[in-house]
């Protein structure tokens, strides 16, 4: 890897990077190797699998925010899809372009979270399910408590 240093005013400097001969060597032989399995540390689904010590407002906030936090950051990636896209062509961006990669991954992360969003809609509605249960079993045994001491008063 190669690196050109640029001096900005009012922000920090950067730096641009590139690939030299013999990193594309070495990542061409990378590339064609089995991946590792991925590593998934998320606070929230820890959250999640623990909701049970939490009380329906909380769990439903909690599950709305990450609802609210993808909607979000897929409606910025979106755009940057939109974007690439209008500049490549959604047809004509070729395997060898070296913005196929962030294309397809970006078209991936999107898929990925929206899936989440599906997932979490799911879940605030298995919480909605349960409380109108547990309301429903509230008045059929306040009803039965009823019935139960008319019977014993007559």
């Amino acid at each position: 890897m190669e690196f050109e240093h640029i001096e900005q005013t009012g922000k920090p400097d950067k730096k641009i990077y590139s690939l030299t001969e013999k990193g594309r060597e070495t990542l061409e032989k990378w590339v064609t190797e089995s991946p590792s399995d991925p590593i998934i540390r998320d606070e929230f689904l820890i959250k999640m699998y623990s909701i049970w010590l939490s009380n329906e407002e909380n769990a439903k906030k909690l599950i709305q925010d990450r609802i609210a936090k993808l909607e979000q950051t897929v409606a910025l990636r979106d755009e940057n899809i939109a974007r690439i896209e209008q500049t490549h062509g959604k047809n004509g961006l070729e395997m060898t372009s070296k913005h196929f990669g962030g294309y397809i991954l970006f078209n991936r992360r999107s898929m990925l979270d929206e899936e989440e969003i599906s997932w979490c809609k799911w879940v605030l509605n298995l919480i909605e399910k349960a409380r109108l249960n547990n309301l429903l079993l509230g008045i059929i045994v306040g009803k039965l408590n009823i019935i139960i001491q008319d019977k014993i008063l007559i």
